[in-house]
């Protein structure tokens, strides 16, 4: 499999700007970042695991290219020291532990610095969801029912983007797709975080 993750600009860009702000006051905090699949019927190969962890490795070998970091300057609120660091800074396989230990057969912690725990999450869930359902299901079916479900999908959209611009919320509850309307089965994640600093500032 081709990787999935071909730029540390793949995530969401609040990790930045929450990562400018660890780096400015809490360059120290170190943390625990636990990786749980809450879908009782998702299931993950061996085959799937080791995917997976090739996959991240391959992720940590990757580093800001000079535009990216070009890009990330030119963000009116991301100060310069920060992006040095970006330009220094890499993913470090070490703080990985991957292992089979789990209902769903896959446990995934990270521990190390706030600083690295933090823009390891949404890589991280990009490559499990990615190598989960390439691996299980037959991907060319799984695209075409998008495709089909597209028109719906985007009417249902557009309608929970009026919502949310009229309660400046970002989701609506009663704006959500009607099941069926897109294939079903997408494993879902939540982030825990174990402080190992007493006293320290929490999450």
């Amino acid at each position: 499999m081709e990787n999935i993750i071909k730029s540390l600009l793949e995530t969401d860009l609040y990790k930045f700007s929450m990562g400018q702000a660890i780096y400015h006051n809490f360059p120290d905090y170190t943390t625990t970042w636990s990786f749980k699949c809450r879908n009782k019927d998702v299931k993950f190969t061996a085959e799937m695991v080791e995917e997976i962890k090739k996959q991240i490795l391959a992720y940590c070998d990757l580093r800001f290219k000079e535009d990216e970091l070009t890009y990330l300057s030119k963000v009116t609120w991301i100060k310069k020291s920060y992006v040095d660091f970006l330009r220094l800074w890499h993913p470090r396989y070490e703080d990985f532990t991957i292992g089979t230990d789990a209902e769903c057969g896959l446990t995934i912690e990270t521990n190390g610095t706030w600083l690295n725990t933090s823009l390891y999450e949404i890589p991280t869930l990009a490559i499990v969801n990615e190598v989960y359902f390439r691996m299980a299901y037959d991907y060319k079916e799984l695209i075409a029912s998008f495709e089909e479900s597209r028109p719906a999908y985007t009417l249902h959209f557009s309608a929970g983007a009026a919502a949310a611009e009229k309660t400046g919320t970002e989701t609506r509850g009663d704006c959500a797709l009607p099941e069926g309307d897109i294939p079903q089965g997408k494993p879902l994640q939540t982030e825990t975080r174990k402080d190992d600093n007493a006293g320290g500032f929490g999450t």
